[in-house]
């Protein structure tokens, strides 16, 4: 740095608008336990939203009392849900549901930054995300 440049009009401006941007924060939207949520973009909302299995499991978790959930009770209601819809004689197995949320389901929305996923005690936890819950409301409807 040029040791003239502090005399120079209008550099400590620059300097301090500089440090003031870098200050603020980014995102003030907080998490139960005070974490900050993820910024989600619109192509992560709709990635996630994409599949029904994401939907089910975001839909159940944002209206249980504690947004937990074990793998078993999402198990439950995809079966319920499947069999429900299903047009076909074949119904989906459980163990089918619990491999494709395990392995593929749980993973992509913990990615997402939507759910805690524990795989040791198989424990999902909700965090709410009120761009994710709008879009997730108009497709319900």
């Amino acid at each position: 740095m040029n040791p003239h440049d502090s005399d120079r009009p209008g550099s400590s401006d620059s300097q301090t608008i500089t440090s003031q941007i870098d200050c603020e924060p980014t995102n003030t939207s907080q998490r139960a336990d005070s974490s900050p949520s993820p910024n989600l973009s619109l192509d992560t909302i709709f990635d996630t939203l994409s599949h029904s299995y994401r939907r089910l499991i975001l839909s159940y978790l944002s209206q249980t009392e504690n947004d937990l959930a074990t793998i078993d009770d999402l198990v439950t209601v995809i079966s319920k849900h499947e069999s429900e819809t299903e047009t076909r004689m074949q119904c989906t197995q459980d163990d089918t549901v619990r491999v494709a949320l395990q392995h593929n389901h749980l993973p992509k929305l913990d990615d997402a930054g939507v759910i805690e996923f524990d795989t040791r005690s198989e424990t999902i936890r909700y965090w709410s995300h009120p761009k994710m819950e709008k879009y997730l409301s108009i497709i319900e409807t």
